[in-house]
């Protein structure tokens, strides 16, 4: 199967949220709300933090490439 083929992952909202408050002390006990972004294979969101935008998390679709994600990180951090 191609990475154009398949779908997107599915992500329930609610349990994003939730798993961000656990997972990550810097939501823990935050008015944590989450906006989805247009993507053709991946789920991204802007993460607010009292309706301020502070993060963009990108949730991979499972048949992409390990060297293209390992690409994106190397492009997004010598920026």
């Amino acid at each position: 199967m191609s990475i154009f083929n398949s779908l997107p992952p599915k992500i329930n909202q609610i349990h994003l949220i939730n798993w961000l408050k656990l997972n990550y002390s810097i939501f823990y006990n935050k008015n944590i709300s989450i906006k989805k972004l247009n993507s053709e294979r991946d789920n991204n969101f802007i993460v607010k933090i009292n309706n301020i935008p502070i993060y963009v998390l990108k949730i991979s679709n499972p048949e992409e490439s390990i060297k293209l994600l390992k690409l994106q990180d190397f492009v997004l951090t010598k920026l």
